[in-house]
């Protein structure tokens, strides 16, 4: 599931970086450019998450009993 909301983010900051070549000011190809580098950072971070669930799974994390109250 994250791989494909990864791909869905990382569509989007293509999508920002072909408007940013298109728009007809400076102001609107660098908005566009930063909104790019914003949907990749949040790839970065989906990817980056999805990493730490994988590795909490393997190792068995588990909640305590006493959760949230602990």
């Amino acid at each position: 599931m994250c791989r494909l909301i990864q791909n869905i983010v990382l569509a989007e900051a293509v999508r920002c970086i072909e408007l940013a070549r298109r728009a007809r000011t400076l102001e609107g190809r660098q908005t566009f450019q930063n909104l790019a580098e914003k949907w990749k950072g949040l790839a970065a971070d989906i990817e980056r998450a999805e990493a730490s669930l994988e590795e909490l799974n393997e190792t068995g994390f588990r909640r305590s009993p006493t959760y949230p109250y602990d």
